[in-house]
């Protein structure tokens, strides 16, 4: 997506209803948090690590975050934790530089295709905010949208109806 100074209010409401199954385990997730500026609660890892769970059982994918103090290169920064964590294309990494307010998103490029122009304006309204856990789970909230927007509930789907269709194809690059 790109990244963006800080300041302001987030601009985006959070949707009133998830729709995520707490019932998944979050166990294994954990490791697609990295809190290293110590800026999220442990509520907020947890809640995170429930939407990751819900989309590698959904879509076959998951977002995870690294956060920092400071960092010469913030996009660096996400690629190279992005490939310590074994990200793969349909993931992504939100890096977060704590000290300078500053963000990227390192997308896969199976993720990427998503990334529609106002899907990256939303989520760049969203974190213009404070980064801080309100801002962080408005964003994950937001990304559950667009999950359920383009992919409905994926493998999770009661009829089977909708399944994620992991071909590989890619429709857009990098926002």
């Amino acid at each position: 997506i790109g990244r963006t100074k800080g300041g302001g209010a987030p601009t985006s409401e959070a949707p009133a209803s998830t729709g995520l199954d707490t019932t998944l385990s979050t166990s294994g997730y954990s490791k697609y948090v990295w809190d290293d500026a110590d800026i999220l609660s442990a509520a907020t890892e947890k809640k995170i690590s429930l939407y990751n769970a819900n989309w590698d059982f959904r879509y076959n994918s998951v977002v995870a975050i690294v956060t920092t103090d400071s960092v010469t290169s913030l996009e660096d920064f996400a690629w190279d934790q992005g490939v310590d964590m074994g990200l793969g294309e349909g993931d992504a990494v939100l890096a977060i530089s704590a000290r300078d307010e500053d963000w990227f998103v390192a997308p896969g490029d199976d993720f990427s295709t998503i990334l529609t122009n106002r899907v990256v304006s939303d989520l760049e309204g969203i974190l213009s905010g404070d980064l801080n856990d309100k801002t962080i789970l408005a964003f994950y909230e937001a990304l559950n949208e667009v999950y359920l927007d383009n992919f409905g509930l994926g493998n999770a789907e009661p009829d089977g109806s909708y399944g994620y269709n992991n071909s590989g194809d890619t429709a857009a690059g990098v926002i």
